[in-house]
C-alpha cells in the first residue's frame, strides 16, 4: 500500500510541474503572440472603438461610413463608439457587403480590403 501511494505522489508531483511549465510557457513565451492575436477579443474592441475607412463608388458616391454611436444608445445596448452606416441601403450591399460588430464577420468589400479600411493599426502588427 505504502509503495502505491508513494507512486501516486510522484505523478502528481510530475502533473503538477507539467503545468507550472505550461503556465510559463503561455505566460513568458507566448505572451507576445497572444497579445497580438487576431482572435484576441481586445483587439476586436479596439477595431470597432475606432472608425472605420469609407466605401465610395468610382463617382464619389458614399457606400458605407463608420458614424458615432447614436446619443440614445447605451453601452449596454452597444458597446463600442462607432457604427457602420450604409447610406444607399440595400442597394449595393451585394457589393459592399457588411462588417458587424456583434458578431464579427465581414463579407466582400468590407472583409477583402480589411487592411485599408481599418482604422486601427495595432491590429497588422
Amino acid at each position: 500500500m505504502g509503495r502505491r501511494i508513494r507512486w501516486l505522489g510522484v505523478i502528481m508531483v510530475v502533473c503538477l510541474g507539467l503545468v507550472i511549465v505550461q503556465l510559463v510557457n503561455i505566460q513568458l513565451v507566448k505572451a507576445k503572440s497572444l497579445q497580438n492575436s487576431p482572435y484576441n477579443p481586445r483587439i476586436e474592441v479596439l477595431q470597432y472603438n475606432n472608425p472605420r475607412g469609407e466605401i465610395l463608388a468610382s463617382d464619389g458616391t458614399i457606400l458605407a461610413k463608420s458614424v458615432p454611436t447614436p446619443a440614445g444608445t447605451s453601452h449596454s445596448d452597444y458597446p463600442y463608439d462607432y457604427v457602420r452606416q450604409y447610406p444607399q441601403g440595400p442597394l449595393y450591399s451585394g457589393i459592399t457587403g457588411y462588417a458587424s460588430a456583434l458578431t464579427g464577420a465581414r463579407t466582400n468589400i468590407e472583409n477583402y480590403y480589411e487592411p485599408y479600411l481599418s482604422i486601427n493599426r495595432r491590429r497588422r502588427r
